[in-house]
């Protein structure tokens, strides 16, 4: 006999909960099957990228290191079947270039030729807890580029819509990271939804006019 899901039916207290309070609960709730099935952002993969082309030998084509990806990070099935847009390439493929990109940015990879990923010197050594900070590092030092880039355009009367093309794409998947960061705490503001009414305090703190 087939057990419904634990989350199929509210607890009988959801059903007096105010709206938003429902809603930060019902997504609570489903929290962990989201985090499952949506491909992780590529800043949860660049460690995996780096330590997956280690593994096979500080050398690997395109092909060889998403095989490995997808087997030591345990991607599963539900999450290499969300396509990018309208396809042909999946979320993971897509997402996986844009963490090689950052690792050789980040002095981390370098493609040689073609097709053909290899380790630098510094990412055969680097640790798991430097990689985060390498990579803000990196963002800083494009957030500065892209500064003097349109400063030097503005300065010449040039037109700055490729520079604002270039800063939509390298901030891809931000959303992503804040709703999964968001979902994982426990925040003032969600009690502060599922508070009554006239107890509820006032996120501002109190002052006088």
């Amino acid at each position: 006999m087939l057990r419904a899901s634990s989350t199929s039916t509210p607890p009988a207290r959801w059903l007096t909960a105010s709206p938003r309070c429902l809603l930060v609960r019902l997504v609570s709730a489903n929290d962990r099957r989201l985090r499952i099935q949506h491909p992780p952002p590529y800043s949860e993969l660049l460690w995996p990228a780096l330590k997956a082309i280690r593994s096979l030998g500080h050398t690997a084509t395109i092909e060889e290191l998403e095989e490995a990806v997808i087997e030591q990070a345990a991607i599963t099935e539900e999450q290499l079947a969300v396509l990018h847009g309208e396809g042909p390439r999946n979320e993971v493929e897509y997402r996986l270039a844009w963490a090689r990109t950052y690792l050789k940015g980040m002095g981390l990879l370098d493609n040689p030729s073609r097709g053909t990923w290899v380790t630098t010197e510094r990412g055969k050594t680097v640790t798991a807890e430097e990689v985060e900070p390498l990579r803000r590092d990196y963002l800083a030092a494009l957030a500065e580029q892209r500064k003097l880039k349109a400063q030097a355009a503005e300065a010449a009367g040039a037109d700055t819509d490729a520079a604002e093309e270039t800063a939509d794409v390298e901030t891809e998947g931000w959303r992503e990271q804040l709703l999964a960061a968001l979902l994982q705490m426990d925040p003032p503001w969600k009690r502060w939804l599922c508070s009554p009414t006239s107890s509820r305090p006032s996120l501002l703190g109190s002052r006088s006019i």
